[in-house]
């Protein structure tokens, strides 16, 4: 296991889990949390530190955030006096963990979102069936490949965001998923012709764009 790998392993393993989620929240869907999440706060404890800091981004104590060595040393939080503050989301997915953009972030940059329902209802409703190749155009976090990964050999995953697909890299090797070829492209504009023409599965969440 790569060092990222062992790092969300271990995350997972001390709360950042769906089935802790759901406890401490009332949900593990995560396109439900931003509204349930002003009303799941609780005293921090050692069992929902993680689940504080990366969920809710609430600043937690030194002494309850476990892996606070690594975390810091991959550059995933900030230590302030004797709080620890995330510099990112990390959301238990499934078998995964994804990252994406704090919900406080500034709107200003070209923020990484939480999921939303269609998320869901794309990736629920890809068929069960093992394929070769599987291409996701407009991943974000990758989403889809992380909480599905099982459903491909190989995944390729686009998008024209790089902030987004440093999220979906860095949730790639939190997650221990390595069969996830990640490509800078609006669209499909930037995957080579072959392996476009030989994929068996594609898929595309396309964003919803703001009124005029």
């Amino acid at each position: 296991m790569t060092p990222l790998a062992t790092l969300g392993s271990r995350l997972r393993y001390t709360g950042l889990s769906p089935r802790a989620l759901a406890a401490w929240a009332g949900s593990d869907r995560l396109s439900a949390l931003p509204s349930l999440l002003p009303h799941a706060r609780r005293p921090i404890t050692p069992a929902s530190a993680l689940l504080a800091l990366f969920v809710a981004g609430d600043d937690v104590p030194i002494e309850q955030v476990p892996a606070l060595d690594d975390l810091h040393l991959h550059q995933l939080v900030d230590v302030v006096g004797s709080g620890v503050r995330a510099r990112v989301s990390i959301l238990p997915l499934g078998p995964s963990l994804l990252v994406c953009d704090r919900l406080d972030t500034d709107d200003s940059l070209d923020v990484v979102c939480w999921p939303d329902d269609s998320s869901y209802h794309l990736a629920l409703s890809l068929p069960v069936a093992r394929h070769a190749r599987w291409l996701d155009l407009g991943c974000g976090s990758a989403f889809a490949a992380l909480l599905r990964p099982e459903l491909a050999t190989t995944i390729t995953a686009t998008d024209v965001n790089p902030r987004a697909l440093g999220y979906a890299s860095l949730g790639c090797e939190l997650s221990g998923v390595a069969h996830v070829a990640l490509v800078t492209s609006d669209l499909a504009d930037g995957v080579p012709i072959d392996l476009r023409a030989s994929c068996d599965l594609v898929t595309c969440n396309a964003p919803i764009p703001e009124p005029d």
